[in-house]
């Protein structure tokens, strides 16, 4: 994560879960009422920026790792999508809750 600090990272984990949530929130640029997983989603949806780059790669690691990355992103998005409908969410809370993919 861009300007993680691990010294920092290490004294907010003494402190407690919502000392590293925090942090979190503030290197993300995220409101503070952000939950855990909103904090989940918008590290995926970071991660899934960051990858993106590598469909313009020719050859290296970074092709299949993204791809594998992107597969993994979508099945999650598979079990959001079935276990909020059978929920009975509704189609904007299942959206908001939907990560980004990587086409």
């Amino acid at each position: 994560m861009p300007g993680l600090d691990l010294g920092d990272l290490a004294r907010r984990a003494a402190e407690g879960e919502e000392a590293v949530f925090a942090l979190i929130r503030t290197c993300l640029d995220l409101p503070e009422d952000t939950d855990a997983a909103g904090l989940e989603k918008a590290m995926e949806d970071d991660l899934m920026a960051l990858i993106s780059r590598a469909k313009f790669a020719a050859e290296g690691p970074d092709l299949p790792v993204a791809y594998y990355l992107a597969r993994e992103t979508e099945l999650k998005n598979v079990r959001i999508l079935m276990s909020a409908a059978n929920a009975g969410r509704s189609r904007d809370a299942i959206r908001e809750r939907m990560r980004e993919t990587y086409a």
